[in-house]
């Protein structure tokens, strides 16, 4: 829902989503088709998703990413690297 009625200058911060490593992969991997997979229901259902950019998910990060992830990215087209 809008923020209407917010008159005052308002900070926007981005949350990047991260897992332990002891979660499953294939929960993991489902996670991540999930949410490439359904950009329109998460942006009606909650509309900070209509920046979502699901080709963008991967990127250079200092976090190492999770097996399962890569699993999906790279069914995906989206994994960048080949060594892993």
């Amino acid at each position: 829902m809008p923020l209407v009625w917010w008159k005052a200058p308002l900070t926007w911060i981005e949350v990047d989503f991260y897992l332990v490593a002891d979660v499953n992969d294939e929960m993991v991997s489902e996670l991540v088709r999930t949410l490439y997979a359904n950009k329109t229901a998460l942006t009606n259902a909650y509309g900070v998703f209509t920046r979502f950019d699901p080709q963008a998910m991967v990127g250079d990060s200092k976090v190492p990413y999770h097996p399962g992830a890569i699993k999906a990215y790279k069914k995906l087209g989206l994994w960048l690297w080949t060594e892993s």
